[in-house]
């Protein structure tokens, strides 16, 4: 069996702080838990099929979510921000946890494949989600409570088939001082402005 921990390094006298317990998994083909452990109100937070959370002051489990299918960690990673973390499950679903206590806040069908979530002005941004059977689209979430507000197709099209030619690429970003959102379709760089 795998085993897994937390260590928190202090940089400022190169010494190792603490070291976690070790890090519960469902079954060992479940990914490695936290490639990109992100930092909130207090807790560092990881996830993998599961969403944990550690208490930065001594590495102790301050909770974790076990019930969710499939993975968070392949695409979107996590986000934090105001106190929610964020999350998109490759079963093509977005949830939002409480950081303090993991009690999940809202989940909203997206889809899979998707861009990491970029949290800006109250609302969530992903891009580059695929649906069986739909095209591939960006998302903007209400982020208190997973209302859609927007959800754009890539403007791509073959006219004569009226079929999509390039999709969205995986990378999204939000400037923080216009709002827009800019992405890419693989050739060429989008700038998006939402009312």
């Amino acid at each position: 069996t795998s085993h897994y921990w937390l260590n928190l390094y202090n940089i400022t006298d190169d010494s190792l702080a603490w070291t976690s317990d070790t890090i519960p998994k469902k079954s060992n083909i479940s990914g490695t838990p936290g490639l990109r452990p992100i930092f909130e109100d207090g807790k560092i937070l990881l996830g993998n099929n599961s969403i944990y959370a550690y208490d930065v002051e001594d590495g102790s489990l301050a909770w974790w979510r076990d019930e969710y299918p499939n993975f968070f960690t392949f695409s979107t990673h996590l986000t934090a921000a105001e106190g929610i973390v964020y999350a998109n499950n490759e079963d093509q679903f977005m949830i939002a946890l409480d950081v303090q206590t993991g009690q999940e806040i809202w989940s909203t069908p997206t889809g899979g494949t998707a861009s990491r979530i970029v949290y800006h002005d109250g609302k969530c941004y992903i891009g580059s989600l695929t649906n069986p059977g739909q095209q591939n689209t960006l998302m903007v979430l209400d982020g208190k409570n997973g209302t859609v507000l927007h959800r754009i197709e890539p403007p791509n099209y073959d006219l004569s088939t009226q079929e999509v030619v390039r999709y969205f690429d995986d990378e999204i970003a939000v400037d923080p001082e216009t709002g827009y959102i800019y992405t890419a379709d693989f050739k060429n760089l989008i700038c998006l402005e939402l009312d």
